[in-house]
């Protein structure tokens, strides 16, 4: 099912987040400092949505561990709204200090710490900008 662009841009704005469309078919929503989310429809009726400048993506909704409890799955409209809401971290994956990925989880999850790899860091930040920084040496 294709994302209603036009709701999403909405909502980025009251976010706060500032975005531009690209067509009618893709939204660029920068939604921190040098962080761009694309969220797009393709022509071959496919979604996707991700980062403009690392590999990771998803289609249609993304669905997140929430702990013990399950997981979560978030439309991209609910996932600005918990982003903007603090419920959700960005976490960026660093070496060498470059980001090399990013990709979103919830809050206190923690999960990601155990893919982390020798000389990589992880970076957590919320959408008002507090991070913590985990380093594997």
């Amino acid at each position: 099912m294709p994302y209603d662009i036009d709701l999403v841009e909405m909502i980025s704005t009251e976010c706060g987040f500032p975005c531009t469309k690209v067509g009618g078919s893709e939204l660029r929503i920068s939604i921190a400092t040098d962080v761009e989310m694309v969220i797009a429809n393709t022509d071959d009726d496919d979604t996707y949505w991700g980062f403009a400048d690392v590999p990771w993506h998803t289609h249609d909704e993304l669905t997140l561990s929430h702990g013990e409890a399950g997981y979560r799955s978030y439309s991209p409209e609910d996932m600005l709204l918990a982003w903007a809401e603090g419920r959700i971290l960005l976490v960026s994956l660093l070496r060498d200090g470059k980001v090399t990925d990013r990709w979103f989880a919830h809050k206190g999850d923690g999960s990601d710490l155990k893919h982390i790899e020798l000389g990589e860091s992880i970076h957590y930040s919320t959408a008002s900008n507090q991070a913590l920084h985990y380093r594997h040496e």
